[in-house]
């Protein structure tokens, strides 16, 4: 793993070449963006755009690939037209997201292309950069690079969502670089201007057990060279109206992706694995399961902080002890025991149908479960007669008890005791 420090390049950022008259007769950009039942959005992006595409030196066209949409979407399109060089395609059933985009790759008549969500902005400026890298450097297919999330009624760029110290040139089919630079920076290659001969020949899929970023640049990489850009040209919305609020899609991707993190790894080390000498191999996993422990703690904590899904948070926080890392626990690991236990008596459903009631008894108080989250949001009837529990009640008890069961009526007894211990 001492390849970290050799990966830098001497290539940077050029300023781009000015148009000249065979370069306006063949589209030198297509940008591809699919959408769905979108029209709020795509009206608010096609309207950003016309106001900033004189800022790009470079032809171009917008390829709106629209995946059947039963809303406005149609006539936003129309409003553009004439504003902007858009070639509209759509589709006459819903082909799924990756169809949808494959089908617009195939259909782009640019020297190069790019993916661009229906909701996210471009930064024209480093995209005529990043055009001059590819006109410079013949050999370069593809340019990766973070991009940063933005909130867009306020105008104000929050944060990158990940950083590389330096731009790096990754030449073609040198896998073991790649993954240097990806375990050693957490980086992941989602955004990316690639040319067109690239993209037709990735088969544009998203494997389900495996990060297709991951898997993706692997198969970029056995085509040409690849170029990793430490300066975003691409802006993420994180909150585009006042009026709404609504987690990103990157984030959503951090809280369950880890296992796929890991596939996609393993997915690119098999590229080159075969060609290292056993006593080397150790190492390597090491580094991919290092990844996927510091992703897994990235997930309990946004998790840990949005609250609820507990049991499936403690899965995670058990997974993360069980690998010695309970110290980097996000909140103690008895936090994820008592309110896992808690959500699986609440989960409970003895009494189909009927939904239960639940209880406690005053001369048996629960010792742990008024600390869960969902405690003071539950309701429980506290009885001081053990005769006259209702009907499809669960009784909840701080450790198992011999309790009668009225005569007539449905009640089931569970401990904080018994409910802690499936969750050790």
């Amino acid at each position: 793993m001492s390849e970290i420090a050799a990966i830098q390049t001497e290539a940077g950022a050029t300023q781009a070449p000015q148009k000249t008259d065979e370069a306006v007769q063949q589209v030198a950009l297509s940008v591809c963006i699919p959408t769905y039942n979108r029209a709020r959005y795509l009206d608010n992006l096609l309207a950003e755009l016309v106001r900033q595409i004189g800022e790009l030196k470079f032809s171009y066209e917008l390829l709106i690939g629209d995946n059947c949409s039963t809303d406005g979407t149609e006539e936003v399109v129309a409003r553009y037209q004439d504003k902007l060089n858009i070639r509209y395609f759509r589709r006459p059933s819903n082909l799924g997201s990756d169809e949808n985009l494959n089908r617009l790759y195939r259909s782009a008549q640019g020297k190069y292309v790019l993916y661009h969500a229906d909701d996210d902005l471009p930064i024209l400026a480093e995209i005529n950069n990043n055009i001059g890298i590819f006109e410079r450097n013949p050999g370069v297919g593809v340019i990766f690079a973070p991009w940063i999330l933005h909130d867009l009624p306020t105008r104000q760029d929050v944060t990158t969502f990940y950083r590389q110290d330096d731009d790096y040139l990754i030449e073609q089919n040198d896998y073991s670089k790649l993954m240097v630079l990806v375990l050693s920076h957490h980086l992941f290659p989602e955004i990316y201007l690639a040319r067109r001969e690239v993209m037709n020949r990735l088969y544009f899929s998203a494997p389900e057990h495996a990060f297709y970023a991951f898997v993706h640049a692997a198969e970029m990489l056995g085509t040409s060279a690849v170029y990793f850009s430490k300066t975003p040209f691409y802006r993420s919305v994180t909150r585009y109206f006042d009026d709404e609020t609504r987690s990103q899609a990157g984030n959503e991707q951090v809280k369950h992706a880890w296992d796929r993190y890991r596939g996609g790894l393993e997915y690119l080390f098999g590229k080159f694995s075969h060609t290292l000498p056993a006593a080397e191999r150790p190492e390597w996993l090491n580094a991919i399961n290092q990844f996927v422990l510091v992703r897994m703690k990235v997930a309990l904590r946004l998790r840990t902080q949005e609250g609820g899904h507990w049991i499936d948070n403690y899965y995670i926080a058990n997974r993360i002890r069980a690998l010695g890392e309970a110290a980097d626990l996000p909140a103690p690991y008895d936090l994820y025991r008592v309110n896992a236990a808690f959500e699986y008596i609440t989960r409970l459903d003895p009494f189909k149908p009927e939904s239960p009631r639940y209880a406690t008894l005053r001369r048996a108080p629960l010792q742990v479960f008024h600390h869960a989250q969902g405690f003071a949001g539950t309701e429980f009837l506290v009885l001081d007669d053990d005769a006259v529990i209702p009907h499809h009640t669960i009784v909840v008890t701080p450790v198992p008890m011999n309790i009668p069961v009225p005569a007539g009526r449905e009640v089931h007894f569970v401990s904080e005791l018994e409910a802690l211990a499936k969750f050790p």
